[in-house]
């Protein structure tokens, strides 16, 4: 049985990204090349993309996530105004910056968002919080279905579109809803997603990929 699909593409033109806010948008799917927006996200004004979006992931772009992700992680915890029974975590992946978990305390999350955002060299956020659950599976479930999903991703690497780069994929599990981020083509996003639905366990793929012609 495979998993509910949804799709979050954000398009990336050729050009410089347009001086843009935007906030929580409705889930929409954005297919056309020339629309550089994202639903559930807020995008940095003024910001360009990589010289080359399919480029591999350089230590540069590592270090800078891996600071990033502690910031916003720091937030959450050493924060005494945040809610103490919220469960939120964030994940950074080429500047994209992914919020996951719940929270009752709506404001509490869009400041959070807020604050990712502003942190300098953030390119996006995609706040993919939900404002209460009952977990269907623990957080070490969590981590061991991500590293068979990405197990899976590298024994299957042949069925993979040529020119395919795993570097240029992240993927995460939380509470059984596998996200997928990165910049990819859209023959690598069709194979990757089918690929996410067919994995056991997962209950949705949620699919936060900038496209790339």
């Amino acid at each position: 049985m495979q998993s509910k699909r949804i799709e979050r593409f954000s398009a990336v033109p050729t050009r410089r990204r347009p001086n843009l806010l935007q906030a929580r948008l409705p889930v929409v799917l954005f297919m056309a090349l020339l629309v550089s927006a994202c639903s559930n996200g807020i995008i940095n004004p003024g910001l360009t993309r990589p010289a080359d979006p399919l480029a591999d992931r350089t230590w540069q772009h590592l270090t800078q996530d891996v600071n990033l992700q502690s910031e916003v992680r720091r937030h959450i915890t050493d924060n005494p105004g945040m809610d103490p029974d919220a469960e939120l975590n964030a994940h950074a992946f080429k500047r994209v910056i992914l919020l996951v978990g719940a929270s009752r305390d709506r404001q509490q999350v869009d400041d959070l968002a807020a604050f990712a955002a502003a942190l300098e060299g953030v390119r996006r956020v995609h706040d993919e919080t939900v404002s209460q659950r009952d977990r269907s599976q623990s957080a070490h479930a969590d981590r061991l279905l991500t590293r068979r999903f990405n197990l899976r991703l590298l024994t299957n690497s042949h069925a993979m579109p040529e020119g395919f780069n795993r570097g240029r994929v992240h993927a995460v599990v939380d509470d059984a809803r596998l996200f997928l981020m990165g910049a990819v083509t859209r023959e690598e996003a069709r194979a990757l997603t089918e690929l996410a639905q067919q994995q056991a366990g997962v209950t949705e793929v949620i699919v936060l990929f900038d496209q790339v012609n």
